[in-house]
Parts: structure tokens; sequence; C-alpha cells
């Protein structure tokens, strides 16, 4: 099979055909990959409505968890509903993918098969990815730039008005806390409203650090309000990624992927929450 790429866009003014690029599929031997990216995602939502966002979240999601993290294509066949009839053996195949680029769904549209003539690997992914969709790679050899940092840059300066951002509190301030701690977004209505981004993909110890620190704040203020923001892992990062849906099914917490950011917003407005000191 020879290596080729789809860019799967969205119609965010359908009256005048204009579309954003949002994804990118690439199909090599027995190797399938696909990432969106959640910035883009996240910035549009408010061009394409909140229904139509939800939906088109949903169906990118569907794409990632059908093709998962590099599955052999027999693995994933059959595991994808697109609303249309599976026509073909293999759901990745040219012949599919040529076929969804005419099909039309009113929300992700793909490109017509590009091949390229190199050997498939996520190197040539990468920077297929960065070209067409997010630069959130940078050069080969290199881990892609952490979403989460730039999602702090450009979040946390809408939620001024709601939360005081990255500061420390200890039991001077609340007396059953056993350490110090430094929190992203602290607000209070009639609870404390917390909120703490965390990096998935990073070293399992930070990753448990933070989590610490949010079961330390539980303890202490168990009827206050945490969320916690974040992106899902890569599959390879097994620990990590248990850990995210441990997160993600947890009692303590409310998982907020970032892309869906303005629920914590909404939350706030909707609650009467203002930043927790003067």
């Amino acid at each position: 099979m020879k290596t080729f790429y789809s860019i799967l866009s969205i119609n965010i003014r359908p009256e005048i055909n204009e579309r954003l690029s949002i994804g990118l599929l690439m199909i090599c031997q027995e190797k399938v990959y696909f990432r969106y990216s959640s910035s883009k995602l996240s910035v549009i939502q408010k061009l394409i409505g909140k229904e139509t966002y939800k939906a088109t979240q949903q169906y990118l999601s569907l794409i990632e968890n059908s093709v998962g993290s590099n599955e052999a294509i027999s693995q994933v066949k059959g595991n994808l509903d697109l609303k249309v009839e599976s026509k073909y053996d293999r759901l990745f195949s040219e012949q599919y993918i040529s076929y969804l680029s005419r099909y039309n769904n009113n929300l992700v549209s793909f490109s017509n098969p590009n091949f390229v003539d190199l050997v498939g690997s996520e190197q040539i992914f990468n920077t297929l990815f960065g070209k067409f969709v997010d630069r959130i790679l940078v050069d080969s050899g290199q881990q892609k730039t952490k979403q989460i940092d730039q999602f702090k840059r450009n979040y946390y300066p809408n939620v001024k008005p709601y939360f005081n951002i990255e500061q420390e509190i200890n039991s001077t301030q609340f007396s059953r806390l056993l350490t110090p701690i430094k929190i992203d977004l602290m607000g209070k209505n009639d609870i404390e409203v917390f909120a703490q981004s965390i990096d998935f993909d990073k070293k399992t110890y930070s990753i448990e650090y933070n989590i610490g620190n949010l079961l330390q704040l539980f303890r202490a203020l168990p009827q206050a309000k945490q969320f916690v923001l974040g992106i899902e892992p890569s599959k390879k990062l097994e620990v990590n990624h248990r850990i995210w849906n441990n997160i993600r099914s947890s009692y303590e917490f409310e998982y907020v992927d970032i892309s869906e950011a303005d629920r914590v917003i909404e939350y706030a407005q909707t609650h009467g929450v203002k930043p927790l000191f003067d």
C-alpha cells in the first residue's frame, strides 16, 4: 500500500464554502495516523455554534478512537460509523477515503487522497500535520510543543474577572492544608472553586504531583468545586492514559478537555464566581 494522506476540514461559512483545516489522516502499509487540532477546534467554537461544535468534536473523537494509536488497519475495520455504508473491505483504503472526499455531512470534510513518495512514519506525519493543519509540532526528533502551555497563555486572561490565577495557598488560609500548594485558578461563590490544568503527556511523577495537590485540597475543602483541564495523552503512554481515564471517572473532580474550557467560564458566570482573594 502506498502512503497517502487526507486533510480534514470544517466548513465554518457554508454560504461561501469557507473551510478551515482541522485534522490529518495518513495511511501507510499497516499503520494509520490521525490527529486533530484541539487548539483550532477551541478557537472556532464561536464561529460554528455550540451544537455544531459538539457534534464536530464527537465526530473527530470517533475517528480518533477508531484509529487508536498506530493500530493495524485490520484491527479498526468496521469500527467507524460515518453514517454511510462501508462499501470497501478496508475502512481506511484509498477508495473509501476518496469516497468520503465526495461525501458532505455538513460537519467535517475529507480531501481527496494525496500520495507521497516516501515510507510513512510518525516523523513524516508530524511534518505534514505542521504544514497543513497546526504548527504544534517542532522539527524531527523533538517532542510537540506543549498545548497546555499555549492554552494557558490564551485562556487564562479571559478568566480574570472570576478567578485568581496561579497563586499559592497554605494553612494560613485553609487550616487543614498540610503543605503550601499552587493552583492555576481560584475563585469562590458559596463554596470555593478551583481549576488546575494538567499535562498528561508529562512524566508520571509530574502528573502525580499535581493530582496529589488536588487530593490534598479535596481533603481540606471537601465541598469545593474542582475542575481538571487537560488533553487525552497518547495511548502509547499506557500509565499516563490510565491516570487520565481515572481522573475522568473520579468523583472528586470534574474533568474538562481544553477544547471545552469555556464550560469553566460558563459555570463561573452562572454561579457568580469571584476571585478567591482581593
